[in-house]
């Protein structure tokens, strides 16, 4: 955004630089080309007035003319209001908003960005900074397997050569609820479950309400703070802590753990009790949530 103001400025300076160079260059004209004759002051005086008098009686006209036109014309989206961002400026731009930022919502799918990338950015943003910072976070229900069944549907049709079933659904979710209760005793954060999928993925932060979707070929949308989309989303975000199911946080959870690495099967199990979540896993689903876990496995990592 500030790139954007900058260039606004650029711009001004820009023309205000090309008016003068015109004035200047007409005054130069009409005194050495078509009245080269006029040697005497006041005739320089007159000429000069003349040429400032047609100037300010333009530039008036032009100013009443401009706020009719502006009185008349509907109301426009601010320049900044939204922006579109190519597949290749989306991690850019994520990276800024979060670097900058006093809380963050996620309302989307799996959040596996969001557990291999965000999450562990914005505890090492709030160590150096020595805070904390309030992190929201909404997902799929791994016990719903319709919900996970859906998605694993969606995610095979958006992605070329995916395999996705309803099983690594749940693994997925479970593992990125397990990352957020690790990262939870820095980061204030907040998991809600949902029974529900829609193929757009928000991120909102202080500045900004960022739209993505599953397909990582696509554009994104980034809407400005202050603007309407952003009031709308923001007060949507908040209405999920109504509709959806909190899980509390576990206390005395991973006081042991120092990494996401050091994460085995008992923690996952240990930490699935103390939430209630009653959902079957197997051993091998277990050592899946756990891989999930300890490494970087969304696609959107570059």
């Amino acid at each position: 955004m500030e790139l954007e103001k900058l260039e606004m400025i650029s711009n001004k300076v820009k023309f205000g630089i090309v008016i003068i160079v015109l004035l200047v260059s007409l005054f130069l004209v009409l005194h050495y080309m078509i009245y080269p004759n006029l040697a005497t002051d006041e005739t320089k005086y007159l000429l000069l007035k003349s040429i400032l008098e047609t100037l300010f009686s333009s530039l008036f006209v032009a100013v009443i003319l401009g706020f009719l036109l502006i009185w008349a014309s509907p109301k426009k989206m601010e320049i900044g209001e939204f922006k579109v961002l190519q597949p290749y400026q989306i991690n850019n731009h994520h990276r800024e908003c979060r670097t900058n930022t006093h809380e963050w919502w996620y309302d989307g799918g799996s959040g596996r960005y969001t557990r291999d990338v965000t999450l562990p950015s914005l505890m090492s943003l709030c160590g150096e900074q020595h805070r904390t910072m309030h992190v929201c976070i909404y997902i799929l229900d791994p016990r719903d397997k319709d919900v996970c069944q859906m998605y694993a549907a969606y995610s095979n049709l958006v992605t070329s050569g995916g395999a996705v079933t309803q099983a690594e659904v749940k693994c997925d979710l479970l593992a990125t609820i397990v990352a957020a209760c690790f990262y939870g005793r820095i980061l204030n954060i907040d998991i809600y479950l949902k029974n529900h999928f829609s193929i757009f993925k928000r991120e909102f932060s202080d500045n900004m309400v960022l739209v993505t979707r599953e397909d990582r070929t696509k554009p994104a949308i980034v809407y400005s703070k202050g603007s309407d989309f952003y009031d709308a989303y923001k007060m949507e975000l908040e209405q999920g802590r109504k509709l959806y199911t909190h899980l509390d946080s576990p206390i005395g959870w991973g006081n042991d753990l120092k990494t996401c690495e050091d994460i085995d099967g008992e923690h996952i199990r240990q930490l699935l009790t103390l939430l209630n979540l009653s959902v079957s896993i197997t051993d091998a689903e277990l050592q899946l949530i756990r891989k999930f876990v300890t490494t970087r496995t969304s696609p959107y990592i570059k």
